[in-house]
């Protein structure tokens, strides 16, 4: 059961994340992983109770980060939200990534690992 949810957490990041038009709070306002990305972390580590806990208390953390974000100086909130937008001429998607030195990629990936080394780039 825990494979499937982490299989349904992977086609969401590949699939619909990259469409939505925009990223997870918590990664924005802390820099770091996004919740899809530590509801897999969570549910291989701990398994599916106490990683369901955990993501629990994530989701809350993620809330609180969207409140502070939208409650922070609009040009400082500007520059933290990263929005992906449709690159007319590449048709991909582009995303203002500080982590990594490619155009095409996904924030919620760790830094340390490109979109082309998890699957074929669009």
């Amino acid at each position: 059961m825990k494979w499937l949810l982490i299989g349904l957490i992977r086609c969401y990041q590949r699939w619909i994340s990259p469409y939505k038009g925009f990223s997870c709070a918590h990664a924005v306002y802390h820099q770091g992983r996004s919740c899809s990305a530590e509801a897999i972390y969570l549910l291989e580590q701990y398994g599916m109770v106490v990683g369901y806990q955990r993501l629990v208390q994530r989701f809350q953390a993620c809330r609180r980060a969207y409140q502070q974000l939208i409650t922070e100086d609009p040009e400082q909130n500007d520059q933290r939200r990263r929005r992906r937008r449709r690159d007319k001429d590449s048709n991909k998607f582009c995303d203002s990534c500080d982590c990594l030195d490619i155009v095409d990629c996904k924030p919620e990936l760790p830094c340390d690992i490109s979109p082309c080394d998890i699957g074929p780039c669009h």
